[in-house]
């Protein structure tokens, strides 16, 4: 997938979910119309109104970014994973986790899923969902899972070509490396998407942080407060794959 298949994605879900918003509200409309009167029918109408505007207003947002994206189109090998310190950071429509990172020409570098993608989890409250799956995901690259990152609400697992990385949560944003008791620290903002990971030492691993993006990746990405994840060096697997499982344990539960 590619950013303009990406935008282009999430304008139509929008879309879809604009107008099954108002399957509801007319609904209530023709009963009160034919039927029998409804005691505050504003009331009543008013959150699928309000739904269905906001859905169309993200699907011509989304419209008009997939325009104006560019994507090169390039029969270059993709680089590894590894050898790559930012992404544009890009969320699929779906019940549970999918994230997708972009590289500079707008190509998919990987993918970030939860490996329990059923459709009728659109309709389990998030407590039941919780409760239910393992929030077991797959760092996918070309198509191939490359990693599988276990997140539950102490520890961390992380099952990389046949190693395991064992993470335990020492207090709620602090992470101890089982193998070498390396500590690693979240600090983060829920409400504005800002994450910066760090080590003991101080050393700042990567940071996620929405509303700014290189100049320079303006000329694939023609937007702006879009989630940006760059890596202040290069990082060893394992690190890169710390990393990654701290964004998980940020991102899955505030936006999917």
């Amino acid at each position: 997938m590619n950013i303009q298949q990406y935008y282009q994605q999430s304008a139509q879900a929008s879309l879809n979910g604009s107008l099954v918003a108002c399957i509801p509200l007319w609904l209530l409309v023709i009963y009160h119309s034919f039927f029998q009167e409804i005691s505050g029918l504003l009331w009543w109408c008013l959150p699928f109104v309000l739904y269905s505007g906001m859905s169309y207003q993200s699907y011509v947002l989304a419209n008009n970014q997939a325009k104006i994206s560019s994507y090169a189109s390039t029969n270059s090998k993709q680089k590894n994973i590894f050898s790559q310190r930012e992404f544009l950071i890009g969320f699929l429509p779906a019940p549970n986790l999918r994230l997708l990172l972009f590289n500079r020409d707008g190509r998919t570098a990987a993918e970030i899923r939860d490996l329990a993608f059923h459709k009728w989890r659109w309709f389990l409250p998030t407590f039941v969902d919780r409760w239910i799956y393992r929030n077991r995901y797959a760092l996918v690259v070309d198509q191939r899972v490359l990693a599988i990152i276990t997140v539950r609400k102490h520890n961390i697992q992380i099952d990389y070509n046949s190693n395991t990385i064992l993470l335990h949560n020492d207090n709620n944003k602090r992470f101890i490396c089982q193998k070498d008791s390396r500590a690693y620290t979240l600090r983060y903002e829920r409400t504005f998407m800002n994450l910066l990971v760090q080590s003991e030492n101080g050393r700042e691993l990567g940071k996620l942080q929405k509303g700014w993006i290189p100049r320079e990746w303006m000329e694939s990405f023609k937007v702006n407060n879009t989630p940006f994840l760059m890596m202040n060096q290069p990082l060893p697997a394992d690190e890169q794959l710390i990393f990654y499982s701290l964004l998980i344990m940020y991102v899955k539960n505030i936006q999917h």
